[in-house]
């Protein structure tokens, strides 16, 4: 079974409402996601709070403490974040035991906004706001510290669905396989540097942020941080596009060179990437291809996979075997 099939959702609410009290919240809670974490929105005023809960199998209290740390250290560099709000205590992450579980639990602001509206929202102002964004953050990452003796995020080989990845691959499957060790090795011979390489978001995608009426972002959803290269931050923003093209068909008007041309020459604006990493955009969709197929297979029981997981699989398989130039 996969790890979110074996998840017990009435532990895991009873634990964020218990939880709470450290914060001095209450109120009614709906379920938002359930995926890496269970995620709620829970109305209060002034303003509803969300409460995720993290489970010690997906993240340790110190990787969820180091986290939390650097979204506070954006909000106060004036990148656009949700960010945690921390108990009466000052915790940043409180644990909670049910039914002889361990659970973390954590708050966060609401973002401003909405969710992403799809053909309404995808326009020339979302390239360029989904850029600048990116931008911000890389330039604010470049000067960020780790405390000493504080806890630090992990680098992306340690990402479980990578590091296992030929235990979540089906053994018989064998493209999927040979796509795996070939991009594998490839992100392993690239050269990091701080001016390329950082803790980043990298799962930026069109779920991770909300748009205010003026087209401005709010970023959340970090749980998936690491230390990365800027430029895979990028491919995601761009491959989020291009599968919404794909949904519209003919009635995406805003074609995807023309979305890639807006995003960056806003990023040029405010920060820059030798020409080698624009290039390598292309290769890094066929890195996070291959990376969302282990992914599934460690997070999903596949044999009962709904439908959005199958096609994500089959949108990751799709590009498995094409000839690409790996520099």
């Amino acid at each position: 079974m996969g790890e979110v099939d074996q998840r017990d959702l009435v532990a895991t609410k009873n634990a964020a409402r218990r939880a709470l009290q450290a914060w001095g919240l209450r109120g009614r809670m709906k379920r938002l996601g359930n995926v890496e974490n269970v995620v709620y929105e829970l109305a209060v005023r002034p303003e509803p709070r969300i409460v995720r809960v993290t489970e010690p199998i997906h993240r340790s209290r110190s990787a969820l403490e180091a986290e939390l740390h650097w979204i506070a250290y954006l909000q106060n560099a004036g990148v656009a974040v949700a960010a945690p709000i921390s108990a009466a205590d000052g915790a940043a992450v409180v644990v909670v035991k049910e039914k002889r579980k361990t659970y973390f639990v954590s708050v966060f602001e609401r973002a401003p906004g909405g969710p992403f509206r799809g053909q309404r929202q995808w326009r020339p102002e979302l390239a360029r706001s989904i850029s600048a964004l990116l931008a911000q953050m890389h330039r604010a990452t470049k000067k960020y510290r780790v405390p000493a003796k504080g806890p630090r995020r992990h680098h992306w080989l340690a990402n479980d669905h990578l590091a296992r990845g030929r235990h979540y691959i089906p053994r018989g499957d064998k493209e999927a396989l040979r796509e795996y060790d070939q991009f594998m090795a490839w992100g392993r011979s690239l050269k990091e540097s701080p001016g390329t390489f950082g803790l980043v978001h990298t799962d930026l995608h069109w779920g991770n942020f909300f748009v205010d009426r003026g087209m401005k972002l709010t970023a959340f959803d970090f749980d998936d941080s690491a230390y990365h290269f800027f430029a895979y931050d990028l491919c995601i923003a761009q491959t989020s596009y291009r599968n919404w093209r794909q949904r519209l068909g003919d009635r995406g008007r805003f074609k995807y060179d023309d979305f890639c041309d807006q995003f960056r020459e806003e990023y040029e604006q405010h920060y820059r990437l030798a020409e080698i990493w624009w290039r390598r955009i292309a290769m890094f969709e066929r890195f996070r291809a291959m990376e969302m197929f282990a992914w599934c297979h460690k997070m999903f029981d596949l044999r009962y996979a709904k439908k959005w997981q199958l096609q994500l699989l089959q949108r990751c398989r799709a590009n498995f075997g094409k000839k690409i130039d790996l520099r």
